[in-house]
């Protein structure tokens, strides 16, 4: 190669990573915005609400470490939230329960977290194939849940993806819950949620949660 095509190879070669990184800088923001407007629907805050009650914490994110009785509470969260299983939960308000037949938990345990329930390890009241599932308190504050990143790890096939969970005065709260709104103050980060996963069969496994305080 003489020096004239190397030197335009050079140049060609610079233009395209600076291309590169142009489109890297525009899309980032996109994605988050994507995100953001599907993190924030009715379902997915309710979803993600539940997550902070219900779900074992791992420090490592260690796979496995969600318990058998926090599938089962998650499983019927998500139940609650989806008509398609709606009808098979019969709640008691007075005793803050919820009665799921034990055939549907094993149904979504399977679909959210790939694994099946262990019943020796269960805490739960089992009683003519229901599962009798305290509920603990989800409160009502008002939160909203930004995407922040996610990372992906090829050694494992793993992912994991971080979303900051931001504390809002009523006089803040519609600005924030705008998707297109993806820069805000550190100080605002209550904490945030960790979710590490895997696609298997085309579906997001849930692996393993943390949450990490910001204060």
């Amino acid at each position: 190669m003489n020096y004239k095509l190397k030197a335009l190879f050079i140049i060609l070669l610079g233009l395209i990573l600076i291309i590169i990184a142009i489109v890297m800088i525009i899309r980032q923001p996109n994605i988050k915005v994507k995100e953001n407007r599907e993190l924030n629907s009715e379902e997915m805050v309710s979803l993600l609400k539940y997550a902070t009650y219900d779900l074992t914490r791992s420090e490592t994110l260690e796979e496995g470490s969600i318990t058998d009785d926090s599938m089962v509470l998650f499983a019927a969260s998500y139940m609650q939230i989806n008509s398609e299983y709606q009808y098979y939960l019969t709640f008691d308000s007075e005793q803050n329960m919820v009665k799921v037949k034990k055939e549907k938990v094993e149904e979504v345990v399977y679909y959210i977290f790939n694994r099946t329930v262990n019943y020796s390890n269960i805490s739960y009241k089992i009683e003519d194939d229901y599962i009798h599932i305290v509920l603990p308190y989800s409160g009502g504050d008002m939160q909203v849940y930004k995407y922040k990143s996610e990372e992906y790890d090829k050694s494992t096939d793993t992912y994991k993806v971080y979303i900051d969970v931001l504390e809002t005065g009523a006089n803040r709260l519609k600005k924030l819950t705008d998707p297109s709104i993806v820069d805000y103050e550190t100080k605002d980060v209550l904490f945030t949620m960790i979710f590490k996963y895997k696609i298997v069969d085309g579906r997001k496994v849930l692996l393993a949660f943390n949450s990490i305080n910001n204060y």
